[in-house]
């Protein structure tokens, strides 16, 4: 089964499963959310910077990309 086939089944996805299923690199993903251009799900207690843990919304992602082409 292909990566983006088994990441297409989860709609809220960690940062580089996010960036395996653009076609990007979990850098430019980071950048995109840093920037407001892409939300994010973060957790209490984590600082602006820190996006550990954090999570996309494939659906945000999809509008993104959409957005982007425009």
């Amino acid at each position: 089964m292909s990566t983006k086939l088994r990441i297409a089944n989860r709609r809220i996805v960690g940062i580089q499963r996010a960036a395996e299923y653009a076609g990007v690199s979990r850098w430019t993903i980071r950048a995109w959310v840093l920037n407001g251009r892409l939300p994010a799900i973060r957790y209490p207690g984590k600082g602006r910077s820190d996006l550990r843990g954090s999570k996309i919304d494939l659906d945000d992602l999809d509008r993104f990309i959409a957005k982007s082409k425009e």
